[in-house]
């Protein structure tokens, strides 16, 4: 979820860099610390700062405000 249009084309711009980011971010992760609410939880806050700070915008009330995960979250170790 973000703040307006403003953010949505930001990200959209700095695509690839973002996408990086949380690729970085996500494989940093482990199965286990992802796998209660509190850990999800945590991962979006460390999400929405990353790429709130890559963008620019400081606190929470601009960029990107909040962070979803979908329904069918799935969890994959190699």
């Amino acid at each position: 979820m973000v703040e307006n249009a403003e953010v949505q084309e930001k990200i959209k711009t700095r695509l690839p860099e973002v996408r990086d980011a949380l690729f970085r971010l996500l494989s940093s992760k482990t199965g286990e610390e992802l796998f209660d609410k509190e850990g999800k939880d945590k991962l979006a806050e460390e999400i929405r700062k990353e790429v709130n700070d890559m963008l620019g915008f400081k606190g929470q009330s601009k960029g990107v405000k909040k962070v979803l995960f979908p329904k069918n979250f799935i969890l994959q170790e190699s």
